[in-house]
């Protein structure tokens, strides 16, 4: 097993080995409990592997010691945010109260930051108005974010443009998000989610195939796609071969963990009648992260 001496926790998240980078961190802390980074990462490795009271906890502590750090906040809210996906409808709603509070208290601590804004804008169009959300509350946040980051502005007014029904809009948008890149694998990524949900396959395909194009280092944005082409159960070789590629990039995120890529593929390896090479990208899964059970 690496350690945080060989390579860093941090770069042992990107690579998807979240329980090495957990057992580091957690060595990191037993030296050093006010390491408020240090918190941060497990955070942020527990929710790689989707386990998000751990997650929040971990995230908890590093805003208790730190308050001032915008990312923090950020991660905590994201946290709050993946348990009341998960939740009952009750507890959802006070979860989401929560997710709003830090979202805000991200954007308040660094008002210029891409990131904050980004998750506060989303938080905005999905959430209702007496749980800190609303329209007003995203078109808001788009102002803010257009002469920070054209292409995230873009897409804030694609999300306000789907929430208020305009296909003709959001897709408009969506391209001028794409125009406004300097490196747009993933906002074609986007543009195919909306033509997947639009019922044009052909399109969908098209746009992932323009993505990979504009992507020649193979990182995070293949497995955008294989995700797209998995939920409307669409060309499986096609979404097989970018999960190879991505599992063996050099480029890969913790937003888009190695494991999770691993297990995707065994379910698509299993749905297709090869138990044997299902069951080997299971256990290469496992071995990344023991703690991560999604579709498995």
């Amino acid at each position: 097993m690496k350690t945080v001496g060989d390579e860093g926790a941090h770069a042992l998240l990107e690579r998807g080995e979240a329980d090495a980078a957990i057992a580091a961190l957690q060595k990191i802390l037993a030296a050093h409990p006010q390491d408020s980074m240090a918190h941060n990462l497990l955070c942020r490795s527990y929710y790689s592997e989707q386990r998000w009271p751990e997650a929040i906890d971990a995230c908890q502590r590093a805003v208790d010691l730190q308050p001032e750090n915008s990312e923090f906040h950020t991660w905590l809210g994201r946290s709050y945010g993946e348990a009341a996906e998960h939740a009952s409808w009750f507890v959802a709603l006070g979860l989401a109260r929560k997710v709003h509070t830090e979202f805000d208290a991200a954007v308040q601590t660094a008002p210029q930051s891409v990131a904050a804004l980004n998750d506060l804008g989303e938080y905005a169009v999905e959430a209702p108005g007496f749980l800190g959300g609303g329209l007003n509350k995203a078109e808001y946040v788009a102002q803010q974010l257009q002469p920070l980051n054209a292409e995230a502005y873009h897409a804030q007014m694609a999300r306000i443009a789907h929430k208020r029904k305009d296909p003709e809009s959001q897709e408009r948008e969506l391209k001028l998000a794409i125009a406004h890149s300097s490196a747009p694998a993933h906002a074609w990524m986007q543009l195919a989610s909306f033509e997947a949900w639009r019922g044009d396959y052909t399109a969908m395909e098209q746009a992932i195939r323009n993505g990979l194009a504009a992507d020649p280092q193979h990182d995070s944005a293949l497995m955008d796609g294989a995700s797209i082409l998995v939920r409307n159960k669409y060309d499986s070789a096609l979404a097989q071969n970018l999960l190879r590629m991505y599992i063996a990039s050099q480029h890969t995120t913790e937003e888009s963990p190695v494991f999770a890529a691993e297990a995707m593929l065994g379910n698509l390896l299993r749905q297709q009648g090869d138990l044997s090479g299902a069951e080997k990208e299971f256990a290469a899964a496992h071995a990344l992260a023991s703690g991560y059970k999604d579709g498995h």
